[in-house]
């Protein structure tokens, strides 16, 4: 019985279609439906007084957005609890992130959804309705009462370990998911100016099929190619998700410099780019094993698991002194008109000790990271920087400086805040979260028990602090701001996309809820 009310979205556009020919009205429900409840049941038996079929689809595992240690039921799981209502006749896995194409695939004659959906101000619901009004159907709400899932997830399921839960307890002891939002508001007044060097993110899939039969070498036939803009271009598209506007100033070389690309990625970004003689633009080129354009099912094992081995195409000696005057100049011109800088120092020759200082004399208030990675090893240490306003850096990016694998990572942090005179300072820990010291220091977990990817999570990590630092906001709520960017970052292949506003609301809502 379960068997034959479980399609495919192919099996059920034909149903449908059939259907339909033979005069019978199709309604259609999609969500997650994570914890099925009475709610949920009412909504399907009103659904289904709509139509002669009722058919619910349900989102993926990995493209749920709800907070950490969602969904709590596996897909499979979420349909087979619908299969078991009597009131629902066929049930289907999404293969996209949204309603809109699944619509437009199976053309029902109602697509229905609850109450709590009659706003139709929220941009994805505009774009349901025209879709099913594109092939005469009619978007519809039903009456019954509105149930959360996951505010019952929330209230009734320790889902999470110890830390987490305790953690969101006191957040939601504080705020509220309107709270959040006005603070998201204040942040769209700022106008931010982004510097530093920027880094194309390749990554090349292949299949590895063995190794070649004299040497021990791996063979591998490539399947395809994705291009992303990393480093300080991520920044830069990361704060204009929250920022009123972004400046952009970076480099480029003579050489392949991708500079049509930057823009097209930065679009809606004011954007500098100083061409500088006899060097590349910096590309970071991984070979990963996995299939183009899908790559890999990463929900078992990130994409770190999968990764071969990494070229750079760089030249990493500083700038010249003409090029050097170039991106001088341009600061100066752009920097009093913008209320915060974040200098992004990845190590590949830009952020000269002339930047440093003229960053330092001229912001209003500036956030800066140094990065330590494998072309840089050793040489970028954050303690080249002095009295900057915010520096947000990961562990190992604090203790190489003081060459001390050991010691408490407080003591670590006192003695970076010392060196360089800041007195705020987050340190990014993987894993185990943040730690942000002002006076006191103050710790959040991580929000993502499973990533995707963790390449480009530091680059969010900082771009959310910084704007959260400026607006000097309480430190539990920066922690989990950024803790909720990081955790987002984790989610997507690389830098492919920057973090949404409206995934970052969602997943707030979803775990505050």
């Amino acid at each position: 019985m379960l068997e034959e009310k479980i399609k495919t979205i192919e099996q059920l556009a034909q149903i449908i279609d059939q259907s339909k020919k033979q005069g019978k009205k199709v309604a259609l429900s999609h969500g997650c439906f994570d914890l099925l409840h009475i709610g949920h049941m009412k909504h399907f038996k009103e659904a289904k007084k709509m139509a002669d079929i009722l058919v619910v689809t349900v989102t993926p595992d990995r493209f749920i957005n709800k907070g950490p240690g969602r969904p709590i039921f596996s897909e499979s799981l979420r349909l087979e609890a619908l299969a078991n209502l009597e009131s629902v006749d066929f049930v289907a896995l999404n293969d996209s992130p949204d309603a809109v194409s699944l619509i437009k695939r199976i053309k029902p004659s109602f697509y229905v959804k609850g109450s709590e959906y009659k706003d139709l101000s929220f941009g994805k619901r505009i774009k349901e309705k025209e879709a099913v009004e594109q092939f005469g159907g009619q978007f519809v709400c039903t009456q019954k009462e509105e149930f959360s899932s996951s505010s019952l997830i929330n209230s009734n399921f320790d889902h999470l370990s110890f830390k987490v839960s305790g953690f969101l307890q006191k957040i939601r002891a504080k705020y509220t998911s309107k709270d959040i939002e006005q603070i998201l508001e204040k942040m769209s007044s700022l106008k931010v100016l982004v510097i530093g060097d920027p880094i194309i993110d390749e990554y090349h899939y292949c299949r590895a099929v063995g190794t070649t039969t004299k040497f021990p070498t791996i063979s591998a036939v490539f399947q395809g190619e994705t291009k992303m803009a990393g480093a300080s271009l991520a920044i830069a598209r990361h704060v204009a998700e929250f920022a009123k506007s972004v400046e952009y100033i970076g480099i480029v070389g003579d050489k392949d410099n991708e500079k049509e690309f930057i823009k097209k990625e930065l679009s809606g970004i004011n954007t500098f780019l100083i061409q500088v003689p006899n060097r590349y633009t910096t590309v970071k080129r991984r070979f990963v094993a996995g299939n183009y354009p899908t790559a890999i099912d990463f929900k078992e094992s990130p994409a770190d698991d999968y990764k071969l081995f990494e070229i750079a195409f760089m030249n990493d000696s500083l700038i010249g002194p003409n090029s050097e005057r170039e991106v001088i100049d341009l600061i100066e011109k752009r920097i009093e008109d913008n209320d915060l800088v974040i200098l992004a120092d990845f190590g590949h020759g830009m952020i000269t000790p002339k930047i440093i200082n003229l960053v330092k004399e001229k912001a209003r208030w500036w956030a800066v990271n140094a990065q330590t990675n494998s072309t840089n090893y050793g040489f970028n240490f954050i303690t080249k920087y002095k009295n900057p306003d915010f520096v947000c850096i990961d562990e190992r990016e604090a203790r190489l400086p003081l060459g001390d694998r050991y010691a408490k990572k407080e003591d670590v942090v006192r003695i970076i805040s010392e060196r360089i005179n800041c007195k705020e300072i987050m340190v990014s820990m993987g894993k185990d979260g943040v730690m942000l010291k002002l006076d006191d220091f103050h710790y959040a977990p991580a929000l993502v028990l499973k990533t995707v990817d963790t390449v480009g999570a530091g680059d969010a990590v900082l771009s959310m602090a910084s704007l959260c630092r400026y607006l000097k906001l309480e430190p539990s709520i920066t922690n989990f701001l950024t803790s909720v960017m990081g955790a987002l970052a984790t989610q997507v292949i690389c830098n492919v996309e920057p973090v949404r506003k409206k995934k970052f609301i969602k997943f707030i809502k979803g775990t505050l809820s």
